[in-house]
């Protein structure tokens, strides 16, 4: 006799869970890097993130934003 086995359907599986709210704190004790914009010469603290290519960039006139260490001021 001749059994036929029919494949079992797949399980699925949700979990739930939450991620932390908070950013990490640097272990170095130093303040998060801080973005300058050469246009508007000054420290921009809320800056954008291009949707296209991730640059970062200022949130008033939209140039690419530069660390302060790069451009010899900081």
């Amino acid at each position: 006799m001749l059994r036929i086995i029919e494949p079992r359907s797949p399980i699925y599986v949700t979990v739930a869970g939450s991620m932390a709210q908070t950013s990490p704190t640097p272990s170095n004790g130093h303040d998060p890097a801080t973005l300058y914009c050469p246009s508007c010469a000054r420290e921009v603290d809320d800056p954008l993130t291009c949707g296209d290519c991730s640059a970062v960039i200022c949130r008033v006139c939209g140039t690419p934003l530069e660390m302060p260490e790069d451009l010899g001021i900081g």
